[in-house]
């Protein structure tokens, strides 16, 4: 699907066990338009478009997200080049779930895997969890510690999809929702300041 990210496509090199699904992705500038009304903005955007990629995963079929950190140095007044990506409550292992101060500099990649599996497999539901702790429409986005605001304010977020024998993206099976993508469509919205004499974006700092 258009928005989609992109298949690593060299080799994971040190995996015994490969995930079946493996995606890459590259945190960069861009220079968008927003309105008509408006100069073209510089953005932060993952594969340089905001909201990013689109993710489609299923439960049981575990993701490997290869994050590769290409911003300039230049902000444009705002945001830190200097970046985590945390999946908004998804059931992550510790060391790919984005924590605040785990972050990376602009050059450096990081990966991160999302098993895909429900919680309480390890406790009261053995041994695949309970369906009661089902997610579907989750959001990723930056995490940086003191400027997880900023950078998501300039672009920095995207959806991950989960679905499972019931919620299927298809209106003919499971609950019979309607299917994604020609009905079920993600939409993200978020206030924006512009300066009045510049036409550029901008964040207000002290406005916490």
């Amino acid at each position: 699907m258009k928005g989609a990210p992109a298949p690593i496509r060299h080799r994971l090199s040190g995996s015994r066990s490969p995930p079946p699904v493996a995606y890459q992705v590259t945190q960069r500038a861009v220079w968008v338009t927003v309105s008509n009304q408006l100069p073209q903005q510089s953005i932060w955007g993952f594969d340089g478009i905001s909201p990013g990629p689109t993710y489609v995963a299923q439960y049981g079929t575990p993701v490997l997200v290869r994050n590769v950190n290409a911003l300039a140095g230049d902000n444009s007044g705002f945001g830190f080049p200097s970046v985590t990506t945390h999946l908004h409550n998804g059931h992550t292992p510790s060391e790919s779930d984005g924590f605040p101060q785990d972050f990376f500099a602009s050059g450096q990649y990081y990966d991160q895997y999302y098993p895909n599996v429900l919680a309480g497999f390890n406790s009261t539901h053995l041994p695949n969890g309970d369906v009661n702790e089902s997610l579907s429409t989750l959001w990723y986005h930056d995490h940086r510690v003191d400027f997880t605001s900023q950078n998501v304010y300039k672009g920095l977020a995207g959806f991950y999809l989960l679905f499972n024998q019931f919620d299927t993206g298809n209106e003919t099976t499971g609950f019979r929702l309607p299917s994604f993508p020609d009905y079920d469509i993600p939409m993200m919205f978020a206030d924006k300041c512009f300066d009045p004499t510049s036409g550029q974006l901008v964040f207000d700092t002290f406005n916490l």
